[in-house]
């Protein structure tokens, strides 16, 4: 029976019998044998339920623990008992919203009300440029950015669900949106880098790049009960080739890069927080981890299955620094999700912070490059991450797409079950991430589908990564992924209208990679000198405009429209070219 619950209980031991009342409410004890803060017992008999915990954010999770028994057996539970606490006390999820999409409040609390759900005790929002700064308005020109009143009703609805709301703020890296405004682009590293006005990077050694973030951190800082804070720090790409090149040559990257994270620790101490950064640049130059100061929380960042950073870890562990780890979604570079791909993530990750005594896990899910993943598609990775962060040893790894179905559609779970899985697997068949960035290439190589798409928008594609996705595509696979998606209908339903617009999405996903799948299969045709007939450009316009149509529909569901029209902009431009 334990097996039956998505977040799995750490001792279950069934009784004989069922719970016979009609309250369902548990009767509440506080007890100090109960160790862990998190942790609660929850006894099920005949006659009577008792929540033993003590704390309430224990009770809170053993009332989580009841409803999603009830969810399962609904008024005939099992008599049993349960004892439970968290594998880390640190469980997160890290949501973008920089690359396009800023989630309505209500998308927001509707999202901290499912994560709790799974048990799930910290919410990160990426921001890059969109909080309304007052000191610093243009940075957030052309976005629909939350201000600090919005800030501050997010974390009174996390304080609701036990969920601490941790501020992350860009202070070094991805500066691009920033660094494109004119009055910005001087402190860039290397400005006109990949084609942005002032790069991606803050100079280090410009006096101006300190004194921006710390005014930028005085304005958004405050607002955030949490301790902790993400300063970001990663993907720093231009480091030392630009304004601070002789620097580098004479001391080093890793020196250069340590100063002014420290400079940034020193600030954010100011504001009273504990800094946390990614860990992708302090692991280029080993050298450098013992020079981390002490108290800063390394966040070890690793998407893919072999985990080349991942078994990096020993080296927080030698230096003793704290870390946590952070796998992913895989649901972004994508319409369907890699689900395959996440969970295997997910689950060597969390055991190696285990065993790497991690102080807990952090789930990311990004939106790169115009964020036209939907919500709906990451949900099974979140949910996946939250159980394996609760008690990994006792995920039924094989059923949990099942048991996800089964709590999120109901009568619609077997259909959704299908749907999800067989979508899934478009990637494999055609290249991973070519759905997604082949939507961004002309069939024409000689043309650009991202004509009109400013350097400032979530949406431009940089010098590395601007290439012809569609040539490396798998024309046989394409095919496959054709026919496979045509075998699958999206089953209709859902217990909530959260459940029946993740369905929407799933639709939606499944449906523009296959007119990714056709454009490529078109462009193989035009390529090799053939022509295209005007009923395939017909067709292929008309699906192209359905879904643009219901795209803006599913955006405008959850989201601000903030960076939408740079989407439509792009299906447009996908239409036009088929004119």
């Amino acid at each position: 029976m334990a097996k039956d619950l998505l977040i799995p209980v750490k001792q279950f031991q069934r009784k004989p019998g069922f719970f016979k009342g009609d309250d369902f409410r548990a009767s509440q004890v506080t007890s100090k044998r109960m160790k862990h803060e998190q942790g609660y017992e929850l006894q099920i008999e005949s006659d009577r339920i008792v929540l033993v915990s003590c704390s309430a954010a224990g009770a809170y999770y053993g009332r989580q623990t009841l409803n999603a028994l009830r969810d399962r057996y609904g008024d005939k539970i099992p008599c049993c008992l349960i004892k439970d606490k968290p594998d880390f006390d640190r469980r997160g999820v890290y949501l973008d919203c920089s690359r396009g999409k800023v989630p309505e409040l209500a998308t927001l609390k509707k999202l901290i009300e499912q994560l709790a759900q799974w048990k799930v005790n910290e919410l990160q929002l990426y921001v890059e440029n969109v909080f309304a700064f007052v000191k610093h308005p243009s940075v957030h020109a052309g976005f629909d950015p939350y201000s600090a009143g919005d800030l501050l009703e997010i974390q009174e609805h996390c304080r609701k669900h036990f969920i601490d709301f941790v501020p992350s703020l860009t202070s070094f890296g991805h500066f691009e949106r920033i660094l494109s405004l004119p009055e910005y682009a001087h402190l860039g590293e290397k400005p006109g880098h990949w084609g942005y006005p002032g790069g991606t990077t803050l100079c280090p050694g410009d006096r101006g790049s300190i004194k921006l973030v710390s005014e930028l951190y005085d304005e958004f800082l405050p607002l955030f009960d949490s301790v902790h804070f993400n300063a970001c720090c990663d993907e720093t790409y231009e480091l030392g080739k630009g304004r601070s090149k002789r620097r580098a040559d004479k001391h080093g990257k890793g020196l250069v890069y340590l100063d002014f994270v420290k400079k940034l620790h020193r600030l954010s101490q100011k504001h009273g927080k504990r800094t946390h950064i990614w860990s992708d640049i302090i692991l280029n130059y080993p050298e450098c981890v013992d020079q981390v100061p002490k108290d800063i929380v390394m966040l070890n960042w690793d998407y893919e299955p072999p985990g080349l950073r991942m078994r990096e870890s020993q080296r927080f562990v030698d230096a003793e620094l704290n870390w946590i780890a952070c796998p992913g979604t895989s649901a972004w570079g994508g319409h369907t999700p890699r689900l395959e791909n996440s969970f295997i993530n997910i689950r060597k990750f969390a055991a190696a912070a285990r065993r790497y005594k991690a102080e807990g896990i952090l789930n990311t899910d990004w939106g790169d490059f115009g964020h036209r993943n939907v919500l709906g598609t990451s949900l099974p990775g979140l949910a996946y991450g939250a159980a394996h962060a609760w008690h990994g040893r006792g995920v039924d790894d094989a059923g949990f797409m099942k048991n996800f179905c089964r709590e999120q559609f109901g009568e619609s779970a077997a259909a959704a079950h299908r749907y999800m899985e067989k979508a899934s697997k478009v990637q494999t068949l055609v290249g991973e991430k070519v759905p997604y960035y082949s939507l961004m290439s002309a069939m024409n190589p000689q043309r650009s589908a991202l004509q009109h798409i400013p350097p400032r928008s979530p949406l431009y594609l940089p010098d590395p990564v601007r290439k012809d996705w569609i040539a490396d595509a798998d024309i046989a696979g394409c095919r496959k992924a054709i026919a496979l998606l045509n075998k699958i209908d999206v089953p209709k339903g859902g217990k909530t209208r959260s459940a029946q617009l993740m369905l929407k999405e799933w639709e939606l996903a499944g449906q523009l990679d296959k007119i990714a799948c056709q454009r490529i299969l078109l462009a193989d045709q035009l390529r090799a000198g053939k022509s295209i007939s005007k009923t395939e450009k017909t067709y292929l316009a008309k699906d192209l405009a359905d879904c643009s149509k219901a795209f803006e529909k599913l955006w405008m569901a959850r989201n601000r429209r903030s960076r939408l029209d740079d989407n439509l902009r792009l299906f447009g431009n996908l239409i036009a070219e088929l004119g």
